[in-house]
This record gives structure tokens, sequence and C-alpha cells, in this order.
């Protein structure tokens, strides 16, 4: 189609089409779904656990970990805690969370007694913080019965963001809105469009896992043992192309020894991988290094399956949280 003379087209350089074209059916759809996933789904829950009828101890540490989506910039720590003592006895609770490097949040409560109070804690992430990350709940004065970890969304995307613009911020006339030019623009057009297509599933690294207990889970055994006693966990990993039928997972446990040597590996029974790590000795619980490249199906709802093992000495393996991120590392 020739264009009229008289239309004010972008420059030749800019422009792989030099006619307006409606894009009401294809890229603001398109636009509009990529946004969504990149500002509003971003990870989603990263952690869910009840504590029974409540925590035994009215003070203690969780332990979790998790990936930092680029574009959020807190996480939400929902918890329902329980005040400990009642009437004169009654402590004041302080809960405190943390998000990676980030500064913590504090919150000071009443001593009045009570079973069930509900608190959200917005956890910011350090500027610096990127990729798999701790996160901590920390109590003192009460008893936790259940707390959720989500990503906070973000109110808008702005300068920096991985999003797709409305407009080209160099050439107001092209865009991927109805009436404006489909051109070669990284901002807004078809080239941006696609490497943020390729962003939202990036930066999407689901949580397959999490886990913590402040009583651990003990291994003494000198053959491969399934610390939870045979509990199901089941995942059904992101499908990327119609041919794939895995996806690839990385695991990280906070476990540490008495005495001796430990080792510690994961299973998938569908995706049929084996992660398994090398002998670890630390007699203080921290994460240990990640097993990468778990195969989970993504065709089929997959069961993993965690166990350790003693490899030497005679000491008590504890595993106090566990945690797998769908993704490769």
């Amino acid at each position: 189609m020739r264009v009229p003379t008289r239309f004010n087209v972008p420059a030749a350089s800019d422009c792989h089409a030099g006619r307006p074209c409606s894009s009401l059916r294809v890229a603001v759809p398109a636009e509009e779904g990529t946004n969504h996933l990149l500002g509003d789904i971003l990870g989603g829950l990263r952690h869910h656990q009840t504590a029974g009828p409540a925590t035994t101890d009215i003070s203690g540490k969780a332990y979790l970990y998790t990936n930092r989506h680029p574009n959020c910039d807190h996480l939400a720590f929902v918890i329902r805690y329980a005040v400990a003592g009642q009437g004169e006895e009654a402590v004041i609770p302080e809960l405190t969370a943390t998000a990676g490097n980030g500064s913590a949040v504090v919150h000071t409560g009443s001593s009045r007694a009570a079973d069930n109070i509900m608190l959200c804690l917005f956890a910011p992430w350090a500027a610096a913080d990127s990729g798999d990350q701790e996160a901590t709940l920390t109590w003192t004065g009460c008893t936790i019965r259940d707390f959720s970890v989500f990503d906070v969304p973000r109110i808008e995307l702005g300068s920096g963001d991985h999003r797709v613009e409305h407009v080209d911020s160099g050439h107001l006339r092209i865009g991927l809105t109805t009436e404006r030019y489909i051109a070669d623009s990284d901002e807004a057009g078809p080239p941006g469009l696609a490497q943020q297509i390729i962003n939202a599933w990036d930066d999407y690294d689901p949580q397959v896992f999490s886990w913590w207990s402040e009583q651990p889970v003990t291994v003494a055994s000198d053959s491969w043992t399934d610390p939870f006693g045979g509990v199901t966990f089941k995942h059904r990993a992101r499908q990327k192309k119609t041919s794939d039928t895995v996806v690839a997972s990385r695991w990280r446990p906070y476990a540490k020894v008495s005495a001796g040597t430990y080792s510690w590996r994961v299973r998938s029974a569908v995706g049929g991988d084996t992660v398994t790590s090398g002998d670890l000795s630390n007699t203080t619980a921290a994460w240990q290094t990640v097993l990468t490249g778990l195969d989970l199906s993504c065709v089929g709802d997959d069961q993993f399956l965690f166990e350790c093992v003693r490899k030497t000495g005679a000491g008590t393996i504890s595993i106090y949280g566990a945690s797998g991120i769908e993704g490769a590392a």
C-alpha cells in the first residue's frame, strides 16, 4: 500500500512499516498480558506454612530461600500469631521480616491476650539484590500459627523495569496502540514486545517447594533416608514449548550434622532425575550450596523426594529448612 505523500511518516531508519496499522486485536492484548505478568504476577506465592495449632517456642527464626523478581521491590509476610502468656503474664510481641540484604522491618505488638492476630510486613529488597536470596522471619513474645510470603506487585512499572511501552519515547508516533506506527522499536515495537515476552518467562522463577521448621527433622542413618517420613510433594513445571517435557530446578537445604559428614539429594519421579551434593561437614545450621539441574516434569504432576545419608561418623543430620526453585542455575 502506498503511503500518502503528505502523511507524517517517521524516518525510514526507525521503521519497518510506514503505514498506520490497527493493533487492537494483536499487539495491545500481548502488551497488556506481558505487563500484567511483569508487574502484577511477578513470582506470586513464595511460601505458605501452617504450624499446627501454633509454634511451641515464644521466640524463633524462620529461614526461607527464594528468587527476587527484577520488578519486585518488596516481599509481603502475612502472619497469624498468638501473644504469649495471659493477663499480667502477657509479654510484648515483636516480629521482624527481612528480604535479602534489604532493611529489616520490625513490628511491636500489644500485650493484650489474643489467640489470632493478623499482621502484614512489607520487607524491602536491597537495590543490588538479584537472583536467589534468603528471607527471614524472626519473632519474640509470641507463637506463630501460620505465615505466607508473596511478591508485592508494583503500583506502576517505571524506567529501567522490564515492561512494554505504549509509545516510543523518541518517536511519539511509534507504538503498539491503535493508530500508531509499527516500527523497529526496542521500547514500543515488535522487538521490544518480543524481548519483554522473553523477560516475562525468564524473570518468573516460581517456588517449587518451601519448608521450614523450628524443630528440625533428623536423620541418623548410613543409608539414604527420607527425613519427611514419606510425605508426598508434587509440582508441575512450566512448559515453554510443546516439545518440552522437563524443566530444570535448583534446590537448597538449611541443615547441619552433629559430627562426621553427610550428603543430601533430591529425586524426581516423573522427570526421572537425581541431583546429589558432595560430602558436607558443617556443624552449624546454614544454607548449603545449591543443587542445580534437577529435571521436573512439565507435562504431568511430578513427585520429588528429599533424602539424606550419613557418610562418615555417627552424627545426626538436622534439617531446618529446604527450598526448591524452578529454573536453571
